[in-house]
């Protein structure tokens, strides 16, 4: 999940329900640390959370003679569910900490070739 901040337009990833739990935990506790009046502080509302739209998930490098190991396939492109596609960037740290969604997109390709 990517995380902005709305006021500041700062990005933070999240992999997990537990990783987006726990960054609005830390993440909110210290934005309203330094307020005098934390009643009018930082809420999880001053923030935009964005999910994986899962069909638009692109991969590519499939070759089904390397069933069911696939080891050079990979996703090239993919968008956020408000329409926005991934940077390069995004799809390399998406990739490297979601091995296991990846593969099964790519499982889901491969049956369909």
């Amino acid at each position: 999940m990517k995380v902005i901040n709305i006021s500041t337009n700062e990005v933070q990833y999240c992999w997990t329900d537990e990783e987006l739990k726990e960054f609005f935990k830390t993440e909110l506790r210290f934005l309203n640390a330094g307020l005098q009046n934390p009643r009018n502080g930082y809420s999880e509302d001053d923030f935009i959370v964005l999910k994986i739209d899962d069909n638009s998930v692109e991969v590519d490098g499939i070759d089904t003679r390397d069933y069911p190991d696939f080891c050079d396939a990979y996703m090239c492109g993919a968008c956020w569910d408000d329409g926005t596609e991934f940077t390069d960037v995004e799809i390399e740290l998406f990739c490297d900490n979601n091995e296991t969604y990846v593969y099964e997109m790519i499982m889901d390709e491969q049956l369909y070739m």
